[in-house]
């Protein structure tokens, strides 16, 4: 099972044994002090809106944690498509509090997607178009 989090206004996801940074980090991120390898400097988010980062100890999340059964690189893939604004490569804080906000919370307090990972890519689109106009 695939978690899902934030890390600095990116979205962090750990997913069979690797870890993605998707979109732009919106505040500044001491990525050693949260425990991975900084990402490449120079990344282009709008060519390449998730990068895999090394963990240097056990990842920890924080705040809201979602799960998904997707995983990999489709994984990072479908949260590229369903949360980053494509015009500036960060990530919609609307379309993430709407997804949490529609998502049902397990015992432990995780959030499932996986409706949301399943939806056809037609039917989000017109979603996140709402959504984004606002």
């Amino acid at each position: 099972m695939a978690h899902i989090g934030r890390l600095a206004g990116a979205i962090l996801v750990s997913t069979e044994g690797r870890h993605y940074l998707i979109g732009d980090c919106k505040v500044p991120c001491d990525f050693e002090a949260e425990g991975f390898m900084p990402p490449v400097a120079d990344r282009n988010v709008l060519e390449q809106p998730y990068v895999a980062i090394e963990a240097l100890r056990p990842v920890v999340f924080r705040d809201a944690v979602c799960l998904s059964q997707i995983e990999g690189e489709r994984l990072a893939q479908r949260l590229v498509d369903s949360f980053l604004i494509f015009r500036n490569g960060s990530v919609s804080e609307r379309l993430w509090r709407l997804v949490l906000a529609q998502s049902k919370k397990d015992a432990e307090g995780y959030y499932d997607v996986n409706w949301l990972m399943m939806m056809p890519h037609g039917i989000w689109d017109i979603v996140r178009d709402q959504v984004l106009r606002c």
